[in-house]
């Protein structure tokens, strides 16, 4: 069965309210993409584009592939040890399909149906599982680093005494060493998530879906979080060269400080708009320029990334999507 029919029929029963509600989010996206280049200028968003070193973006665009596949390598990580999937086919074709459904899709809801489609014998349900687990484990480095990023900003905006600055880092590291803890516990996985569907009415018809989240043991979970680490800060890299190379200078340190920022901030708003277009931006503006950068770096810095690391893979998963099954 060719895939877009497949896709077609996990969609069947969608709502005509999301479609109004992605057409919402499609409004707000422009509508807050044009406040900013209006509060920006035109002009100088341009300025800064065609002066912008074209050695630093290139490396940012190259490194987008290594993005692409460091989120294979995570997501294979659950394909090979909980849904029994070998396929390295279809581990790949699940992360690209599942980005380009999951940008057209409310809160990106669409993603989960995207990695189905080449996941033929695990249940919608179970992939759902694996890609909420899979999303937790990448969140826990962007809290982990931007909760510590945030501190010190205050520090550097407020001017806060170093000691409560000192106690607040330390307070936030044992916090999410705590969390850690929970994470690669197995114990945690496989007894009280489960019990807890199990007190659960609604979700007790499909606990045997859920018998997934028993194969999840310490290797996989260390190996999880070490790829979810190394995806996070490829990203970050990509940010800070985009924002080296509108900025014309090296500040890596600063730029990286912003990015961290950044992401920690765009994670903690709801998804609006569609893509996080405009949202993004807009903190993306505000801390560089907090930092001491224009504006139009932050902007042109965070709307880049959003092409690189989500249209152009997406462009590459619809191509996927129009592919025969094997």
């Amino acid at each position: 069965m060719n895939k877009i029919t497949s896709l077609k029929q996990q969609f069947n029963g969608a709502r005509t309210s999301h479609k109004l509600l992605f057409l919402l989010k499609i409004i707000i996206a422009i509508v807050v993409l044009y406040v900013i280049i209006r509060k920006i200028g035109t002009n100088d968003i341009l300025r800064i584009l065609k002066g912008a070193d074209l050695y630093l973006l290139s490396v940012a665009v190259l490194l987008m592939p290594l993005n692409i596949f460091l989120q294979y390598f995570r997501w294979r990580i659950f394909c090979v040890n909980t849904l029994k999937e070998t396929s390295r086919k279809a581990a790949f074709f699940s992360v690209v399909e599942g980005i380009s459904i999951g940008l057209f899709t409310p809160a990106r809801i669409g993603e989960i149906f995207g990695r189905k489609l080449s996941l033929h014998n695990n249940s919608l349900t179970q992939v759902a599982v694996m890609t909420l687990v899979d999303k937790i484990f990448g969140m826990f480095s962007i809290a982990l680093f931007g909760s510590m990023a945030m501190i010190l900003y205050l520090n550097y905006q407020l001017n806060v005494a170093p000691l409560v600055t000192f106690s607040l880092l330390v307070l936030v590291g044992f916090v999410f060493l705590f969390f850690l803890f929970l994470l690669m516990n197995e114990e945690y996985w496989r007894t009280l998530i489960l019990n807890f569907i199990s007190r659960v009415k609604f979700l007790t018809k499909i606990k045997p879906k859920f018998e997934v989240l028993k194969q999840l043991d310490k290797r996989v979970l260390l190996r999880s979080i070490i790829f979810s680490l190394t995806h996070y800060i490829c990203y970050l890299v990509q940010y800070t060269l985009l924002a080296a190379a509108f900025a014309g200078n090296y500040d890596f340190y600063i730029l990286f400080w912003g990015g961290v920022l950044t992401f920690f901030t765009k994670t903690l708003i709801p998804s609006f708009s569609y893509g996080e277009l405009g949202i993004r931006e807009a903190i993306s503006v505000f801390y560089l320029t907090g930092l001491g950068y224009a504006a139009s770096v932050g902007f042109n810095a965070s709307l880049s990334i959003f092409f690189i690391n989500i249209i152009i893979p997406s462009a590459v998963g619809i191509i996927f999507l129009f592919l025969p099954d094997n």
